[in-house]
């Protein structure tokens, strides 16, 4: 049995080191501007996509406690507008589901990326 084995003077309770953590998800994207012939010729883009992920940090070690609250999964759906090549224009909307006694945790982010190769 391995436990967290912070100093004596932590403020924190000790607690267990799962043996194994998992994570898996699955993404899918489409570029809508891939069917309309001038925004294609002016090089614009956007993709509206969707992600599943599940994760769960501590899995238990035989004789260990397992805790529920590990066991995560979310969805997001979103985009990412590109106006010339180099800038992203990215907004989700993700939803994290967690067990019952747990708040879900709902998300909205939104950001501009600038896109650079650097040697």
């Amino acid at each position: 049995m391995k436990i967290n084995r912070t100093s004596n003077n932590a403020p924190y309770d000790k607690s267990y080191v799962g043996k194994n953590a998992v994570a898996i998800g699955v993404e899918a994207g489409y570029d809508i501007f891939s069917q309309m012939q001038k925004l294609h010729v002016d090089q614009q883009k956007f993709y509206f996509f969707g992600r599943y992920d599940y994760y769960n940090s501590y899995i238990p070690a035989k004789g260990e406690p397992s805790y529920e609250y590990t066991k995560k999964q979310a969805v997001t759906f979103g985009f990412n507008y590109y106006p010339i090549k180099q800038i992203a224009i990215k907004a989700d909307y993700s939803y994290r589901f967690l067990k019952s006694q747990y708040n879900n945790e709902p998300s909205l982010n939104i950001g501009i990326a600038y896109e650079a190769f650097f040697l």
